[in-house]
């Protein structure tokens, strides 16, 4: 066991002792945290120098946090628009699109429709999660394990919150496919739908070796999103406006937690940046 008495230092330095102690400690932090090393402003980082330390981890659920509470007060302040929906000329809107992508049901279509959502519903989501979370694990992407989660559960709140309190009643349709007791606004399998597989796009785009792998990743996911979403309107279960609402949430919290992302990589960069210019 690593006793923290062992390796005294002044507040502030805590990055030398990974290392001015690294053999000691035999790679205990690559094995906890490994990300990828690289080249940065022109010294190259190790491996085990780019793990994240408890303050930069401190500082990212801090970051992922007030990202969330944004999300939902921005959501918050759009409880105007929701009311301008509620309006006769919006609701006809709404009827309309409706209208018009039920023009196009026909039985093969049907059966697609409802395979797509079941793809984006709880059922398959809820096992799948945490699976892929265990892969990245397996995998040694433990960092885009975590970061997996945080994107996930905090997509799930956000649902549940805005539902409740919106608590707009679902489309009362007499041809609806499926019917659901929940609310309907936000679209539930649409902020999912963004947040699942943009997050699968961008694990991809930061970890797949080939440029067709990622090619891959991004056309799949990305019609998943769009179909996920189009499949609760040809399916009379959510409003446009419901399934548009759903998207909105879904990529300002997608980027909540890949910009925070990207600006602790880049802090902890600078630091290990600046760390080796004093060693020199």
């Amino acid at each position: 066991m690593i006793n923290a008495n062992d390796y005294p230092c002044q507040p502030g330095h805590e990055d030398g002792i990974l290392r001015r102690h690294q053999d000691d400690v035999g790679g205990f932090v690559e094995e906890v945290f490994p990300l990828v090393g690289g080249n940065v402003g022109g010294f190259v980082v190790p491996f085990g120098a780019m793990a994240f330390t408890a303050k930069t981890w401190r500082l990212f659920v801090v970051l992922l946090v007030a990202g969330l509470v944004a999300t939902g007060v921005l959501m918050l302040s759009l409880a105007e628009f929701h009311e301008e929906i509620l309006e006769p000329d919006s609701m006809q809107m709404d009827d309309y699109v409706q209208a018009e992508v039920h023009e196009d049901a026909t039985p093969g279509l049907t059966r697609v429709m409802l395979a797509l959502t079941r793809i984006g519903s709880p059922e398959v989501l809820t096992p799948a999660i945490p699976v892929i979370a265990a892969l990245l694990w397996w995998r040694r992407l433990r960092h885009a394990a975590v970061v997996w989660l945080i994107a996930t559960g905090g997509a799930d709140v956000l649902v549940t919150v805005l539902k409740l309190y919106f608590r707009r009643v679902r489309p009362d349709l007499p041809w609806a496919f499926v019917h659901e007791p929940s609310f309907s606004f936000p679209s539930g399998h649409s902020v999912f739908a963004v947040v699942v597989y943009g997050m699968l796009i961008y694990i991809g785009m930061r970890h797949l070796p080939r440029d067709w792998e990622r090619v891959g990743v991004l056309v799949a996911a990305g019609a998943l999103i769009f179909g996920i979403g189009y499949s609760r309107i040809y399916l009379g279960v959510h409003y446009p406006s419901d399934v548009a609402a759903g998207y909105f949430v879904g990529a300002v919290w997608l980027s909540t937690v890949v910009a925070a992302d990207w600006y602790l990589r880049r802090f902890r960069a600078r630091g290990t940046v600046v760390d080796a210019t004093h060693a020199r």
